[in-house]
């Protein structure tokens, strides 16, 4: 995972900064969110695998579908060459890695994060604007809350921002309290 990750770096940077320089961040954010999700189909990674299939005929495939799914052409044919770029390099199916880095740098230019808030109910608006602003004065960014419903929390929170995991659920403090009372 981590050599994935270092091959898709220099691709998702060079991807970010063309984007935001050319003022198209969420064009690109569309387009690579939509190739990594191709990228991950088992067909096409089939495809991407099979030494009979060329470079031109993958980003041929890939254009074909971004085209079906976007409602129209994929106009930006710096999108294109990236691809291009991708598929004769052989990275194409780094696009999944390189997708999510470029959202990384994207929510950091942009001061945004999203937050997964596990509970065992679903918060209440007034919960969720009291932990919006607790956390977007912790985290200095705009917050945005995905409430995700888990009744074995039992109780309490499980706050995941990025790299920050909080777990303030009664079943984190049971398993803490049961490895303590093992070792």
């Amino acid at each position: 995972m981590a050599e994935l990750n270092t091959l898709a770096r220099p691709y998702a940077k060079a991807a970010f900064e063309f984007a935001l320089e050319s003022g198209n961040l969420d064009v690109w954010s569309q387009a690579l969110s939509l190739a990594a999700f191709i990228a991950d189909d088992s067909q096409v990674k089939d495809l991407l695998s099979n030494p009979s299939v060329n470079a031109e005929q993958l980003v041929k495939l890939f254009v074909a579908i971004m085209n079906d799914n976007l409602k129209g052409e994929v106009t930006d044919e710096k999108i294109v060459n990236f691809l291009k770029t991708l598929s004769t390099n052989n990275r194409l199916s780094t696009l999944t890695a390189i997708a999510k880095q470029f959202e990384t740098f994207k929510a950091n230019h942009e001061k945004t994060v999203n937050v997964e808030l596990t509970s065992a109910v679903a918060l209440t608006s007034e919960q969720q604007t009291l932990f919006i602003s607790k956390l977007e004065s912790k985290l200095g960014r705009k917050v945005t809350i995905i409430n995700h419903i888990d009744a074995s929390v039992i109780g309490g929170l499980l706050v995941k921002a990025e790299d920050l995991v909080i777990d303030g659920t009664v079943r984190g403090k049971i398993a803490k309290l049961t490895e303590t009372l093992l070792f």
